[in-house]
């Protein structure tokens, strides 16, 4: 299961990059909702995710080069880092 969520999120992250920098912005938007679905938070989680991800836009976005994994990596220490999403969501990295 964990290798297909992971290549799903990896696919989905590579092709609407642009859009995730863009809702990350503003802490909102389709793009990072479904970033969060696909990190496995449930729907009552995605404003916190959303939020939580805005507040560390420049940790995540900053330097981003192609490659999807170490957004990846960086979003799932985000998750960790946060009492709540670490215990609603799953990190895959």
């Amino acid at each position: 299961m964990y290798g297909d969520a992971r290549n799903m999120r990896q696919a989905f992250v590579g092709n609407s990059i642009d859009y995730l920098v863009a809702d990350a912005a503003q802490g909102r938007g389709e793009y990072l909702n479904t970033l969060a679905e696909l990190s496995g938070c449930p729907k009552n989680k995605y404003d916190l995710f959303n939020s939580v991800v805005q507040s560390h836009y420049s940790e995540l976005f900053n330097g981003l080069t192609d490659e999807t994994n170490p957004l990846l990596i960086k979003l799932d220490a985000v998750i960790r880092s946060n009492s709540l999403l670490k215990n609603s969501c799953w990190t895959i990295n």
